[in-house]
C-alpha cells in the first residue's frame, strides 16, 4: 500500500475506534488521573457559577455535552438514572455545554424535571481548563477529594459499565476516607 493510503487508512481506523465508544483514560491534554480537577463548571440556569466545591465530599460526573449530539442524548437517561439512585449528597452529574444562551435556556426549560445539573461554558474557559476536549461527549469522574479518577471520550456499549465501576470505586474510597477521618 502506498504511504499516503496507509496513513489515510490508519487515520480512518483511529477515527472509527474513537467513534465506537468510550475510550477510558484516553484524553491526554487535560487533567490526568489523580490530578486536581478544575473547580469551575460554568454557569447554571439560575445564572450562578457552578463549582465542584459546591458539593464537598460528593463524587462528580462532569460531562461535556451538546443538544445536537445523538450520542449525548443516548447517555442522558443513564446519567439521570445514576443521579436519581445516588442522590445529590453522594453524586453530582453536571452536563456542560458551550451552546448559545437561547439553546441553553431551552434545555433548562425542557429538563426542569431532571436531577442532573446543567451548566453553560459561554467563553470555553471550562473546556480549556479540561484541556479542550475535541468531541462530545467527554466524561470525567471526579472523586470526593476533587481529583480526577478517569476520563472517557464518546459513549458506547461499554460506557455504562465503565461509569458504574468508576462511581462504585469512588464511593468506596469516599466511605473509607470519611470513616477514617478524625472527629
Amino acid at each position: 500500500m502506498p504511504p499516503l493510503a496507509r496513513r489515510l487508512s490508519r487515520r480512518l481506523l483511529l477515527s472509527l475506534a474513537a467513534l465506537s465508544g468510550a475510550a477510558p483514560g484516553a484524553f491526554a491534554n487535560g487533567p490526568q488521573t489523580d490530578d486536581p480537577a478544575p473547580n469551575d463548571l460554568g454557569t447554571g440556569g439560575d445564572g450562578q457559577a457552578k463549582k465542584l466545591s459546591d458539593a464537598p465530599n460528593a463524587i462528580h460526573v462532569v460531562c461535556f455535552w451538546a443538544t445536537w449530539c445523538g450520542v449525548c442524548k443516548a447517555e442522558l437517561p443513564v446519567l439521570e438514572n445514576l443521579q436519581r439512585r445516588l442522590g445529590p449528597e453522594l453524586l453530582r452529574v453536571v452536563l456542560i455545554t458551550n451552546e448559545d444562551r437561547d439553546v441553553f435556556r431551552q434545555v433548562i426549560r425542557t429538563a426542569k424535571d431532571l436531577q442532573v445539573r446543567f451548566a453553560r461554558d459561554a467563553n470555553d474557559a471550562v473546556k480549556r481548563a479540561w484541556g479542550n476536549p475535541k468531541g462530545v461527549p467527554f466524561t470525567a469522574v471526579v472523586g470526593h477529594d476533587g481529583r480526577v479518577l478517569d476520563t472517557a471520550e464518546g459513549w458506547g456499549e461499554s460506557s455504562t459499565a465503565w461509569l458504574v465501576r468508576e462511581i462504585n470505586g469512588a464511593l468506596k474510597a469516599r466511605n473509607q476516607a470519611l470513616a477514617n477521618a478524625p472527629g
